[in-house]
């Protein structure tokens, strides 16, 4: 059902004959509600077109300016974005201020969990420059999503552009002979280019289908495992659990998967 628009909400919106200004003005952003507060995703903006003046020269500069983020409350509306980017097109500021002014009046605006902006433009005397920045809430989740990043570059990629091999971690048991868990997941899931790693939950001579095995049980080690991977920034893409021993071990992944998964992270 479409909402109405109320003037608590948006203004600019399907106005006709809208004033556009051509010198910083972030006054102009509007928002609206968050109608999915309870889901995390992604909201992900392209603008190819985006001008601004070097504040030496007075030549202009290029870009297409990437803005990707995980909304709260509110949300910033896409016309009184684009009207804010155009406001740069006579405005002086180097490419690494640019990026960053328009992180900080997203989050001014929105307050958002996480953000991050790529500003990538387009060369002039044969160099280019990409910045990139990016800010997670702090004493969130979001705040260890932004230093992952962080680490890893722009949007989660190394800084030479070059993507990251995506990880899943494996929460299962490690069979030494025997076609299942570990054994047969690790080459299967490596052979797709996929980092595999394991949380072991126990480690067994043969599988259980055997007359016999000998068995070594992993409950009391796995929380000081994951613990480690935590203080390493260790991500995930995905979290895959097999076959779990007891009820401590169920409560054991579920903390790991309320630990671990982040937006676009599959269980």
């Amino acid at each position: 059902m479409p909402r109405e628009k109320t003037a608590e909400d948006i203004t600019l919106l399907g106005k006709k004959n809208v004033h556009y200004h051509y010198d910083y003005c972030p006054e102009i952003l509007e928002t609206f509600e968050n109608r999915h507060k309870e889901n995390d995703y992604w909201v992900k903006f392209n603008c190819p077109e985006f001008t601004a003046l070097c504040p030496i020269t007075g030549q202009p500069d290029y870009a297409t300016i990437y803005i990707s983020y995980v909304p709260d409350e509110r949300m910033v509306e896409s016309k009184s974005l684009k009207l804010y980017l155009v406001s740069f097109r006579n405005h002086g500021d180097f490419h690494e201020d640019v990026v960053n002014v328009i992180m900080k009046d997203l989050v001014k605006l929105m307050n958002p969990k996480y953000i991050e902006v790529w500003g990538k433009f387009l060369p002039r005397g044969g160099i280019s420059i990409d910045p990139w920045a990016n800010y997670g809430r702090p004493g969130t989740k979001y705040e260890k999503l932004a230093e992952q990043h962080g680490r890893d570059g722009q949007g989660g990629q190394p800084m030479s552009g070059a993507k990251r091999q995506k990880r899943i971690a494996l929460v299962n048991d490690i069979t030494g002979f025997g076609r299942c868990s570990v054994a047969v997941e690790l080459p299967l899931i490596s052979a797709l280019k996929v980092q595999a790693c394991a949380l072991p939950t126990a480690i067994l001579s043969c599988h259980t289908g055997f007359p016999t095995h000998y068995i070594d049980d992993y409950t009391d080690r796995m929380r000081p495992y994951m613990e480690d991977w935590q203080q390493n920034g260790v991500q995930f893409d995905g979290i895959a659990t097999g076959f779990l021993g007891s009820a401590e071990q169920i409560a054991i992944v579920q903390d790991f998967i309320r630990t671990f998964k982040q937006p676009g992270t599959r269980v």
